[in-house]
């Protein structure tokens, strides 16, 4: 009993409750005459001002100093964190609590510690990020209270800061797009005498090359006029559609249908950028995202920080979403579908795509291996190989570079 009393005195300290202990034992005090009672009563009324400035000069006269690392990170790396406590006082700070704020629990984040005179602590810690997304970090909470805990105070330092975390796809070597009806387009180069945005490399200078093909550094280094060399366009347009609608998301956390569909799509994308094709990207999550078709590293940048934002919580279908988005793809150009939807509408949408001359491929994001209804996609692998639409499937567990490689589309019967 008493123990169990002494416990909940212990988790509701704070000065109403001594205030109230030290009015209760005054009043039985008067009534029964009792000498300790008065004693005790005088104690606690002096004791209180003695632990509230206690635990006013306990948060004074402190600094500290927070350096972090890089606030742009690849899935699964690390954030690095240093934080100095210092004290510019002669009075020792005892018993400080010391809290790095973050949604992430890691007891590595706090320390509990004693200062001494004008004294110095500090401590390194290092956080592993899993999960792709923006993380919020800061401020650094420092919580004193007195012996008994009837007084509490926090003093924040420093601000938030936030920390994106990108999606980290893996390569994608041997991943094909059927080649689109034109005359460049196909997975070798060809060389051209026309003036090209790929240069495959330089020559001597023949009389009648064009002063703009040029290639002045080499010509400072050779001592001779050198000239580039272009390759055809490897390819047409590529636009990556992911599908984020809310009711096509399976699974809970990164094991699910969404977190696997966003991964493929980095993935892809990122593999055209290596291929320097031009790739547009286009989803509706919460917000519409649209990244205009581009093979330059700082578009690969823009696109992997809006996937690392991306939610599955759109409440657009990926057949009203293509039917929305169609004026976006002319003739020639390469449309991949990312979805674990089981509508059978945006594949038979891509199918009128192929007759419009617009060229198309599926990633399927099979439902059923994350807990899916079994069956529901069959009549979706039906119209997409009734027409031939070049189509990878993806399912739980699998190894992207394995699946996502030339020659691995599935046939669908």
């Amino acid at each position: 009993m008493n123990k169990s009393i002494l416990r909940i005195i212990k988790s509701h300290s704070d000065p109403i409750l001594a205030l109230v202990i030290g009015l209760l034992c005054l009043f039985i005090a008067y009534a029964t005459g009792f000498w300790t009672l008065f004693r005790l009563t005088y104690l606690i009324f002096a004791a209180l001002p003695v632990l509230w400035l206690w635990t006013r000069s306990m948060s004074k006269n402190l600094e500290v100093d927070i350096s972090r690392g890089n606030s742009r990170l690849a899935q699964g790396g690390y954030l690095s964190t240093n934080i100095t406590v210092r004290s510019t006082t002669w009075i020792p700070k005892i018993w400080l609590e010391v809290q790095d704020s973050s949604r992430l629990s890691s007891g590595l984040s706090k320390r509990i510690f004693t200062l001494s005179p004008k004294g110095v602590h500090g401590w390194d810690y290092r956080l592993q990020l899993l999960r792709r997304g923006l993380y919020k970090f800061g401020p650094v909470t420092i919580r004193v209270s007195d012996p008994f805990g009837f007084f509490e105070r926090r003093v924040y330092f420093g601000n938030e800061i936030e920390v994106l975390v990108y999606p980290d796809p893996p390569d994608l070597p041997n991943f094909y797009l059927p080649p689109a009806s034109l005359q460049s387009e196909g997975r070798i180069r060809k060389p051209t005498s026309q003036v090209t945005p790929n240069v495959s490399g330089v020559r001597e200078y023949i009389t009648g090359d064009s002063t703009n093909r040029f290639h002045w550094p080499a010509t400072a280094r050779t001592g001779k006029p050198m000239v580039k060399l272009f390759d055809l366009d490897p390819s047409s347009d590529v636009w990556i559609i992911l599908d984020l609608s809310e009711d096509v998301d399976i699974g809970s956390d990164e094991e699910s249908s969404s977190e696997l569909a966003i991964l493929a799509t980095a993935a892809i994308f990122k593999s055209m950028i290596l291929q320097k094709r031009s790739v547009g990207l286009i989803m509706s999550g919460t917000t519409d995202v649209i990244h205009q078709p581009d093979r330059s590293s700082s578009h690969l940048g823009l696109a992997m920080e809006s996937l690392a934002l991306a939610d599955a919580r759109g409440q657009v279908e990926i057949e009203a979403l293509l039917s929305r988005e169609v004026r976006r793809f002319s003739r020639h150009t390469t449309v991949v579908c990312i979805s674990s939807s089981s509508d059978a509408r945006w594949a038979r949408r891509l199918a009128k795509f192929r007759s419009r001359g617009i060229n198309t491929a599926a990633i399927l994001i099979h439902s059923e291996s994350f807990g899916g209804e079994p069956g529901a996609q069959d009549l979706l692998k039906r119209v997409l190989a009734a027409s031939q639409i070049y189509t990878y499937g993806l399912a739980r567990g699998d190894v992207l570079p394995e699946v996502l490689s030339a020659g691995r589309e599935i046939s669908f019967r």
